[in-house]
């Protein structure tokens, strides 16, 4: 049955923030950290709401954002004058934007918008520095002049700029962001765990739509292009699609190919999407026609590994309570050999945040953390089965944003 979309309101979309910023400062006073600088694409745009096709694109691109450390929200963003139009009605709301060098734009004077006026501001002024290092200088300079301590994160800086920044601030003590990001990006805003719930939700009508008409002698390809073109019919971009039938289902990395399916195939799909920026990643497996009595019980066993793991799901349990539970139950219940390096992670603006769903996870959980909980079952030159659904913590355990068959599903035609 075709799920009833779940969709974001449209003006939470610009006004409410990415970005929990009572958890970001309380994190940077947890270190005594004044400010934040990132420069890859997910958290220049998680941190300051701008997203740059080039930036994304080529990951080359230098763009930065800089969180401040205060009692309200205080973000500055820094963009080539190249790509100044992607500085949007979010970005103009919840951050600050800078540019540097020149972009050469005509224009009506008479038919401007106030975001064409912001666009040539940015755009054309002689005065921007050539380069995006100048602007996060001349800014660090400007609100921390006695000096202070930062978390910069290196991932997305051109090659020596973390020498030059090192070089020409000494005063300043600079230290890596990724604990940072890491632990504050675990836990979403309302605004992230609707827009998570919106890309799971698309993701499962479009695995409906996938297997509508599927039947013996449906290629392989065919199957990923009716998922596919549902995503984008919801507004998504295709983001993940693991895809295989028959033996070619215990491929963990299985791509679509020209396979024909064959009554009596597994079919099993490990897939999601990308929405306003946000992923999903979901399972699910069918059997074309008749499953043997041995793939049901199999998959049974999977399907209480998972809702074991989901019992544990509330504050103050570990990632390892989790993973352990999800092993026990697979194991009680008919795999007693099942073996995994993890059953889940935490899920956002990537497609793995905290919390570690491992062994040795320590990872503690917290209301607001997104989770994809898996336990998937590859055997070689036979099939692979997977169940993989996600779920949001909340104060008195968790949520379920999609839901899985517990027993396998057939397709009969």
């Amino acid at each position: 049955m075709r799920r009833t979309p779940n969709r974001c309101d449209s003006r939470n979309i610009i006004l409410d923030p990415l970005l929990p910023w009572p958890r970001l400062r309380r994190l940077l006073d947890d270190q005594m950290l004044d400010a934040l600088v990132v420069s890859t694409p997910e958290n220049v745009t998680y941190v300051s709401e701008y997203w740059g096709l080039s930036h994304w694109a080529r990951r080359g691109t230098q763009v930065y954002s800089v969180a401040w450390n205060g009692s309200t929200r205080s973000v500055d963003v820094i963009v080539p004058a190249t790509l100044a139009d992607e500085v949007t009605e979010a970005v103009a709301i919840h951050s600050h934007a800078h540019a540097y060098g020149t972009f050469p734009l005509e224009h009506d004077r008479f038919a401007l918008t106030p975001s064409d006026e912001r666009l040539l501001e940015l755009a054309t002024n002689d005065a921007n520095p050539p380069q995006a290092f100048e602007v996060l200088h001349a800014l660090l300079r400007d609100r921390l002049p006695s000096g202070g301590r930062v978390a910069i994160e290196s991932g997305g800086l051109a090659e020596g700029t973390a020498a030059m920044i090192a070089t020409a601030m000494r005063d300043m003590t600079f230290v890596p962001a990724d604990d940072v990001l890491a632990r504050v990006r675990a836990v979403k805003s309302g605004r992230e765990i609707e827009l998570l719930r919106r890309a799971s939700t698309i993701t499962e009508n479009a695995v409906d739509a996938a297997v509508t008409d599927v039947a013996a002698g449906t290629s392989e390809d065919e199957v990923a292009q009716h998922f596919r073109t549902s995503l984008i019919g919801e507004g998504a971009l295709p983001e993940t699609t693991v895809l295989g039938s028959g033996p070619r289902s215990a491929l963990p990395n299985a791509a679509p190919s020209a396979r024909k399916l064959s009554n009596g195939d597994i079919l099993r799909f490990d897939v999601g999407c990308r929405y306003h920026h946000y992923v999903s990643d979901i399972a699910r497996t069918v059997a074309i026609g008749t499953a043997t009595a041995e793939q049901r019980s199999l998959y049974s066993s999977l399907s209480a590994g998972l809702e074991a793991a989901a019992d544990l799901l509330h504050p103050g349990a570990t990632g390892s309570d989790v993973f352990g539970a999800a092993l026990d139950a697979v194991r009680a219940t008919g795999l007693p050999g099942y073996q995994r390096t993890h059953c889940g992670h935490g899920i956002g603006i990537a497609n793995y945040d905290l919390p570690r769903i491992t062994a040795d996870s320590t990872d503690v959980l917290e209301p607001g953390m997104v989770i994809c909980l898996e336990t998937p079952y590859y055997r070689l030159g036979s099939f692979g089965l997977q169940v993989e659904d996600t779920f949001v913590i909340t104060d008195k355990g968790a949520e379920r944003m999609t839901h899985a068959p517990r027993q396998l599903k057939e397709i009969a035609r």
